[in-house]
Parts: C-alpha cells; sequence; structure tokens
C-alpha cells in the first residue's frame, strides 16, 4: 500500500494526549500544517505512550508523527495513521537511536524520542513555511518509491515509470528519481544527467555546497573524485556521525537498512559517507 502523497491537515490533539512540541498555525481543510514553524519548544510528557505498531491510529500516532518529524525524519502527514511511511520513519530514528530498528514504538523509542527530539532538530525551524511543507513533500513522496525495483537489472521494468515520466526510455535513474519526486512534489524539475543537474542548482542560487545539509535537500555524491558529480539523491536525515541517510534511485540496498537484505538495484534507503559528497541543494 503506498501512503498518501497530499499532506492532510494535522487533527486537532488534547493536551493530555498529544503535547505539541513547536507551536503550529491554526489547521484548515485540506491546507498543510507546519509543524515547524516556530522554535518555542514546550515541557516534554514524561509518561511516554501506548506501544504503537504499524495499523494503529490516533492521537497518540500523530504526537509519534509530529517528534519524528521533528527529529527530521519522514513519517509523513501527521494524520494519525501508523502507515508504511511512518513504520519507516519510526526504524531510522530508532538505527539513529541505538535502539533495535522493529518498527514498533515501545517505552524506550518514546523515551528517546521525548528525551532527544528538543535538542537534535533537523529540519531548521526558522525556514520558511513554504520550504518546510515542500520539504515534507518531497520526503513523504521519495519514500513512498523506496522497493521499487528493476525488472532484469536492466534499467527496466517499474523503475521506468521515472524517465518516462519525461518522455525518455531506459537510462540510468537517480537523477529521472529525483526530478520525478521534486515535479510531484510541486517544484518541477527535469534532468537525467548529474553534471546538467548542478549546473541548474548552481544557477538557480540552490546550490549550498557541503555545508549545513537538511532533510529534503538534493545531495550530489562524486564517488571518483572527479569534481562533477555521478550520482544523486535526496537526504533523509543527518545521523549523529555525520553520514547521511538518503533516498536514492539506481542504487542497490544498503544491507544496514533493507528488511529483506536485497540488493535489487531499485530505489533503496541509503547511508553515505560525507567524504563522497560533491555537494547539496536546497529544493
Amino acid at each position: 500500500m503506498r501512503i498518501q502523497t497530499r499532506l492532510a491537515a494535522l487533527p486537532t490533539a488534547s493536551p493530555q494526549s498529544s503535547p505539541s512540541l513547536r507551536t503550529s498555525k491554526p489547521a484548515t481543510s485540506g491546507a498543510p500544517v507546519d509543524v515547524f514553524e516556530s522554535a518555542d519548544v514546550v515541557s516534554r510528557p514524561s509518561a511516554g505512550g501506548p506501544t504503537l505498531q504499524a495499523g494503529d491510529s490516533g492521537d497518540d500516532v500523530v504526537r509519534m508523527q509530529r517528534l519524528l518529524a521533528q527529529a527530521g525524519f519522514a513519517p509523513g502527514a501527521a494524520d494519525g495513521d501508523f502507515g508504511p511511511a511512518t513504520a519507516s520513519a519510526v526504524k531510522s530514528f530508532q538505527r539513529k537511536a541505538g535502539l533495535a530498528a522493529d518498527g514498533v514504538c515501545g517505552p524506550m523509542t518514546w523515551a528517546a524520542l521525548e528525551n532527544g527530539v528538543a535538542e537534535t532538530p533537523n529540519v531548521t525551524p526558522t525556514a520558511p513555511a513554504g520550504e518546510v511543507e515542500l520539504r515534507t513533500r518531497i520526503l513523504a513522496l521519495a519514500q513512498a518509491e523506496v522497493g521499487t525495483t528493476e525488472a532484469t537489472g536492466n534499467n527496466d521494468g517499474p523503475v521506468l515509470k521515472y524517465p518516462e515520466f519525461f518522455g525518455r526510455g531506459s537510462e540510468p535513474y537517480c537523477a529521472d528519481f529525483v526530478s520525478w519526486v521534486c515535479t510531484q512534489a510541486g517544484k518541477p524539475l527535469d534532468f537525467c544527467y548529474v553534471p546538467s543537474l548542478r549546473g541548474h542548482l548552481e544557477e538557480t542560487g540552490q546550490w549550498k555546497g557541503t555545508s549545513n545539509p537538511q532533510p529534503g535537500d538534493i545531495v550530489i555524491f562524486d564517488f571518483e573524485r572527479e569534481g562533477e558529480g555521478d550520482h544523486v539523491g535526496i537526504v533523509k536525515a543527518v545521523l549523529p556521525d555525520g553520514s547521511l541517510e538518503t533516498i536514492e534511485g539506481n542504487t542497490g540496498a544498503d544491507d544496514r537498512l533493507s528488511d529483506s537484505g536485497s540488493l535489487e538495484s531499485g530505489v533503496w534507503n541509503r547511508v553515505r559517507s560525507r567524504d563522497d559528497v560533491l555537494g547539496f541543494a536546497s529544493p
């Protein structure tokens, strides 16, 4: 099942069950809510919450989703539905916190979320509301594509949806994937060649160099150290050791992140060293 790609308004939560860590704009019907708008942090709850797992719903799921989002992960819309995107975000957070990545939010995961999230927000809280909403859409859309694989290992099968969207055929599709995600999120982009994409990002003033990566950034890699860039993905999280968790097309599954251990080429979460990064770009 694919997650919803339209951001829904955050449900109103009772103070007892779903305290917000950051102030947010009042929700209006169908309007996204910027949970990162203010840097003001209220006191943390100390009672944790019930054990939550995929399929659960309600105010406690909303609170968990908000905590995950503030920590720089991408649970999708804070809609109270513990779906695939939320489960993936829980596992990623658990890995960051050094916990068993089972996707179940129990006492230890609650404690890590509530005790650590306020000190290490990965998304700039002062970013304009529209930018935060765009980054959230990009991350939700990209994460929903994880597990889309090639049919025969030759840039074919289900992954053809990315180049074909732009009228192109089978080709290395890492830039096609990033272009497809950004376009679907409302920021049109159309590149199949990484150096050309970098040139565009520089011309538009989006290029940031190697500093200050944020979830939702475009990241270009230079594995060959030639100064051009030969692969591209999307930053999902900045890990405590400075490495990056990313979402990439035209890559093999990282065995540290893949439940199946599959190495099929497709769209996967990866952990990458900052040494391989040519630069970041704001979406």
